[in-house]
């Protein structure tokens, strides 16, 4: 029997998808499962991830929910950096990644989900900003230029004022 379709139930509500990586060795393929969560719900923690789609021309393959899903390369590469570490740490928590978690050929589904995407960002217990894969070899730009834009925050006065007591 086949699995279900992808996307087997329209979401409705303040309901969102999440994905779960399931653990698994480093060269096999990632593996993982979508499941519903209201916003409503904070018995279930998950983490949201802000990170650029990046370049479609080349997909990479992760299996969901028992179906093939191409993803861009970008997304590939948080992905199973997250099961690297959920599988060395034994802690899978749901994570919230817009490009898998909406049905993005549904085009009602997309509207009403783009318009809770505050309320996805602010519930999450975490927001990971992904930037892309470390290169060992590079100049480490990206974190040169955080630094960069950090920078004059480190001797700013005015924090000291706005913490609570």
């Amino acid at each position: 029997m086949p699995p279900p379709a992808l996307y087997a139930t329209p979401i409705s509500g303040r309901t969102i998808r999440v994905l779960l990586i399931e653990p698994g060795p480093p060269d096999a393929i990632i593996q993982c499962l979508l499941g519903n969560k209201s916003l409503d719900d904070n018995t279930i923690p998950y983490i949201a991830i802000s990170y650029v789609w990046g370049d479609t021309t080349n997909p990479e393959r992760i299996m969901c929910n028992g179906h093939v899903v191409q993803v861009t390369p970008n997304l590939y590469a948080f992905l199973h950096e997250c099961r690297r570490r959920g599988t060395a740490g034994g802690d899978l928590v749901p994570i919230w990644v817009d490009a898998i978690c909406i049905n993005q050929s549904d085009y009602e589904e997309c509207t009403r989900q783009v318009r809770m995407m505050k309320d996805i960002y602010e519930r999450a217990n975490a927001v990971i900003v992904w930037l892309g894969p470390g290169n060992p070899d590079g100049d480490n730009t990206d974190l040169k230029t955080l630094d960069a834009v950090h920078a004059p925050w480190k001797t700013y006065e005015g924090l000291r004022k706005c913490s609570a007591k």
